[in-house]
Parts: structure tokens; sequence; C-alpha cells
């Protein structure tokens, strides 16, 4: 019924308008033919036709809007209050979709497929991120140019990054301290660069020293070189950077992990260390996942118990693929509810 009703509104809308010529054109006609009427009535006709243009048009605005074709966002807000609607869309039924593949996060069965088996589920996981976990995502860094891609860029939630506002002066301020820890810097550090323009302060480990790395003149970030993973074979652990930098107790804003196949058994041993206990996102690049299905697997079950949401799927194409998967893929997760994931999140 609606719907017919707006149709409706719409073709009474064209009907006048195209009426508004043919009256304008019987107006000047008065003079030149032999209708005697009075100029009044010509001013009549013409002020009649444009405001029926007028209340028609504004009929048909509001028919626009109420079938979903215009959509008005409160100037305060990113989403209404209603936590299954943003603005004036209804995602529900998103809602609902995304509730149902993060429950398939508690899967425990895995050990019982076989290999192939293994790596299709994953590989269904990882291609089906969660969509409403994040209002706003960017790609952050434009990576360095391959000849054929861009290789060195992550994935960013930046409703994380949000400045609170201070009721008391109106200024924009955010209570916590920005920290981003980066692992993998090699000869790029534009997605480091990028996130000290939020306000944060970078900490980069790399293995070995580069020219680019050496080259650094921001002050936001400071540069080490030092192989992270578990602490094995002289590696040093994420828990051992934050208590040497006194952010054992520090909320971390971003966790950069590029280390080329250390994440493994890195980031088990950080999870189960509680070094992830007060990290908000980690964007990390899987590596060669048709192989490592499983312990990729047991990774993202793991973070998905600390309270994190997988948010974000980017294949590297820099790499490429093999007969079936991409060989590496960048994944982001973030630490938050499931309440149709804070689509409610306003700005002051």
């Amino acid at each position: 019924m609606p719907l017919f009703k707006s149709i409706c509104i719409r073709i009474i809308f064209w009907y006048s308008l195209s009426l508004i010529p043919f009256s304008i054109l019987i107006s000047s006609s008065m003079d030149s033919c032999r209708f005697h009427r009075p100029r009044m009535h010509q001013t009549k006709l013409l002020f009649v036709s444009l405001i029926s243009l007028f209340a028609l048009s504004t009929m048909f605005i509001a028919s626009l809007k109420h079938d979903g074709r215009i959509v008005i966002l409160p100037e305060s807000k990113w989403a209404s209050s209603d936590s299954n609607r943003l603005g004036d869309l209804d995602i529900s039924a998103l809602c609902q979709e995304d509730q149902k593949r993060h429950r398939r996060m508690n899967f425990d069965g895995i050990e019982s497929l076989s290999r192939g088996k293994v790596q299709s589920f994953f590989a269904q996981i990882l291609q089906y991120p969660i969509q409403s976990a994040c209002v706003t995502m960017k790609r952050i860094g434009r990576g360095k140019w391959l000849g054929h891609c861009y290789d060195g860029h992550k994935y960013v939630c930046l409703d994380d990054f949000v400045p609170k506002r201070n009721h008391a002066n109106g200024l924009d301020q955010d209570e916590d301290e920005c920290i981003v820890y980066s692992f993998g810097v090699s000869d790029d550090l534009s997605f480091e660069n990028e996130m000290t323009h939020f306000g944060c302060h970078v900490y980069a480990y790399d293995q070995d020293w580069t020219e680019t790395m050496l080259q650094n003149k921001n002050p936001r970030i400071t540069l080490e070189k030092a192989s992270i993973h578990d602490g094995s074979k002289g590696s040093v652990t994420f828990g051992q950077l934050l208590s040497k930098n006194n952010h054992s107790a520090k909320m971390i804003k971003y966790l950069k992990v590029d280390i080329e196949g250390g994440e493994r058994k890195g980031l088990m041993e950080w999870i189960k260390s509680g070094a992830m206990d007060n990290v908000l996102q980690v964007g990390v690049e899987f590596h060669y996942t048709v192989n490592f299905a499983k312990e990729y697997w047991q990774i993202s079950k793991s973070l998905h118990r600390l309270g994190f949401v997988y948010i974000s799927y980017d294949p590297n194409l820099c790499v490429g693929r093999g007969p079936t998967y991409f060989h590496c893929v960048e994944v982001v997760f973030r630490k938050t509810t499931l309440d149709c994931l804070r689509l409610s999140l306003t700005l002051d």
C-alpha cells in the first residue's frame, strides 16, 4: 500500500509538472489571440500552478524518503538509538546473519576434519567477515608499489579513534592516550606515518634496520630493531615490549602484525600470556593459510574468546593465489560486543 501511494503521488506530480508550460503558453497567448480575459486571471493561473508544483514536490520527496531511497541521518549521530537500524536503514537481517556467523567461531570439531575440509571451512570464515562490527573502515597506508600491486597497507576501524566530546568546553578530546604497535616495517612506513595523523604514537619494530627506518624523521614514531614472536631463538615477545615501554596496563588501540609467518607462534603466546588483553584491534597478515589452516583457526578462535570480532578480509594480490585459495590474506579483528555491534555509536 505505501508503494502504491508513492507511485500515485509521483504520477500526479509529473502530470502537474507537465501542465506548467501549457499554462504559461495559454497565459502568453491571451495577449495575441482574441481572448479578452483580464490579465489578473493569467497571474492567478500561473500562481496556482507554481503553488501546486511546490506542494507536490514536497510530497514527492517525502514519498522517496519513506520508501527508502533517501536516507537522512541525524547530524549528531552515526546511527539511531535503535540498535537494529542505521539511520533510516533497517539492518536487522544483516545483524541476524552476522550473529549466526559469529557463533560459528565456537566450533570445536575442527581436529576431526580432514585437511581439505579444514581449509574449506576456514576459507568460508575468512572470506565472509562480520559486516556490522564497524561503522567506518578505512584503508590506512599507501603501501609500496611492487610493479603490479600495492603491499603494506592495513585496514583500520576508525570507530575506536573517534574523539570523545567534552561537554564542558565543546571541544573534541580523546581521554585515552593513543598507542599503536607495529611489527614488520621493512622499507615502508606509510601505515605508521598515517596513524600518527590520528594523534597516535607508533612503536614500530623490524628484525633488520632498513634505509627507510634510518631516514625516519617523524617524532611520533619510535623505531627499534627486534625479532618478535614467541621468545624463542633470540626473539622477544609482545608482552616483553609492553613491559619495557611501561605499557602493560595501557590500552593499545591497534596492533599491526606482518612478521612473515612468525605470527603463528607469536600470537598464541601473546594470547596465553595476557599481552592481548588490552588490545582493541589487531591487523595481521596470515601467511600460507592453506598449509597452516588449523593453526590460524586456533588463533582466530582464541581471539574470539577474548572478545575479538573478525571484521575485515583483504587477500594479498601481490603474492597471488594457488590452485584454490590465496596464499596470504590480511585480516582484522576488533574487540567489541555483538549487540548488533555498536551501530548506535554517537559522536556527542
